[in-house]
């Protein structure tokens, strides 16, 4: 009775010390699963932003929301009251004069020029938003929702004068 469990005990014994306990491809998907290193953050020089380029104007106003609801139209919206601005359409030619608080596009292949904006948001593509003034010495904060509008810094667009 002793010598069948002495060589059924020997053979588990070869069995399993004779084998991995995983096979090449369960260490290839544990591999695949190792945490990545920490992504180094590199800190960019801010960009120096030019006197001239500054708009100072009171925030903590203000004005009523300007809206532009139409497709394939052309429109001049003026700022004066730190307004915010929504352009629901597609196909816009949109001219903003004056300091706005907010632009916020829904719709797609506009064209807005401003002057300048605390905060520019796009819902929607191929739109392109410029600006050619910081509001109190800051760029505007950019958030667009599919990447593929382009929204940057331009030549001169009618502001009003500095407040001192």
């Amino acid at each position: 009775m002793r010598r069948p469990l002495i060589t059924i005990v020997a053979f588990f014994v070869l069995v399993f010390t004779g084998c991995e306990v995983q096979s090449e491809i369960a260490k290839k998907s544990v591999e695949d699963f190792q945490p990545s290193p920490t992504p180094v953050i590199v800190k960019q020089t801010p960009e120096p932003i030019d006197p001239a380029d500054v708009v100072t104007a009171d925030t903590s106003k203000q004005g009523a929301t300007l809206f532009a609801n139409e497709d394939d139209g052309k429109k001049n919206l003026n700022c004066k009251e730190y307004n915010r601005v929504m352009i629901n359409g597609s196909g816009n030619e949109i001219t903003l004069i004056g300091v706005c608080s907010q632009i916020m596009v829904n719709g797609s292949r506009n064209q807005i020029v401003g002057a300048a904006a605390t905060e520019i948001v796009t819902y929607g593509s191929d739109n392109t938003i410029s600006y050619s003034k910081y509001v109190n010495g800051n760029k505007p904060q950019v958030k667009d929702s599919s990447g593929s509008n382009t929204i940057s810094k331009s030549e001169s667009v009618k502001t009003p004068p500095s407040k001192k």
